[in-house]
């Protein structure tokens, strides 16, 4: 999109793509960026080529597990991938998933899961954060649609995370947008600098602002699509577990997710009504 911040300007898709850009784009997903960026730091945190070795270390980890994919793929090809091989091996009932699994035998508060994704490794109790992100997540509980990490290490104070977790939604919906490999911010590429590498490499002006309104443009496409799809606020929340059980360790002992404050924060934060729908004003401001 060329522009997207200039009044009367209409987005639209520059093609300039050749066969040696398509490549790169093929191979920055496939691959990712992360261990092109993550072997010059070792070295030099480590002080010389010596830390190749862990690398050769995981070199001959690797292989006996890429050889048990190998032969599941041989032994039984198709689509599908690892659901394939959980409902061959386990049953049918467990390649269903937690959510229609729980459902099934009558308990799906059971299924620590979001509009049917399961979490990733974060408690949302202890990482206040992280729960309004699984909750608010277009696609269900995923921990690479939002970036409240360094916030919710450093607090679980629930005012501070609708802006965090929304400013970060952005930030990543213009990163994934790009072919650019997410774990590039992680390792310590601010966005600031992504910025202009787009700049840099695409026709047309893109500052960190043009960035995020793109990222803020496909957020609220995605949830217009999932409004159409018969998705609603309902559907913006945790397992009751969450919200009612306190973490019985760890940093947020005691704690329950406050999504009871943050949600409705979120949804200001975001321009959405009570509902979780987009006002009028924020759709035209999006040219949506």
């Amino acid at each position: 999109m060329d522009n997207a911040t200039e009044p009367g300007s209409a987005p639209h898709l520059i093609r300039h793509f050749g066969t040696l850009q398509a490549i790169a784009l093929n191979m920055s997903n496939m691959i990712g960026i992360g261990p092109f960026l993550t072997i010059p730091l070792l070295m030099s945190a480590l002080g010389g080529p010596q830390a190749l070795l862990g690398w050769l270390v995981a070199l001959l980890i690797v292989i006996p597990d890429g050889m048990v994919w190998s032969e599941l793929g041989a032994a039984m090809p198709g689509s599908g991938g690892s659901y394939v091989y959980l409902r061959e091996g386990f049953g049918r009932e467990i390649a269903m998933g937690s959510r229609l699994l729980t459902q099934k035998y009558g308990h799906p508060e059971l299924s620590m899961s979001v509009k049917g994704q399961e979490f990733a490794a974060y408690d949302g109790r202890a990482m206040q954060g992280m729960g309004l992100g699984y909750a608010t997540s277009n696609r269900g509980a995923c921990h690479l649609r939002a970036s409240p990490y360094a916030s919710d290490f450093e607090t679980t104070d629930p005012e501070v995370k609708p802006r965090v977790c929304k400013t970060s939604q952005d930030e990543i919906a213009a990163i994934d947008s790009s072919g650019l490999c997410l774990f590039v911010g992680d390792s310590g590429l601010p966005f600031g600098r992504l910025a202009e590498h787009i700049d840099a490499a695409c026709p047309g002006r893109w500052t960190q602002d043009d960035l995020r309104l793109i990222g803020e443009r496909i957020w609220n496409m995605e949830r217009l699509f999932n409004l159409k799809s018969g998705l609603s606020a309902a559907d913006d929340t945790l397992p009751p577990r969450m919200l009612r059980e306190p973490a019985p360790s760890g940093t947020g002992k005691g704690l329950v997710s406050r999504l009871d404050l943050m949600l409705p924060a979120y949804y200001r934060e975001r321009g959405w009504d009570d509902s979780g729908v987009p006002r009028t004003e924020t759709l035209a401001r999006l040219r949506l």
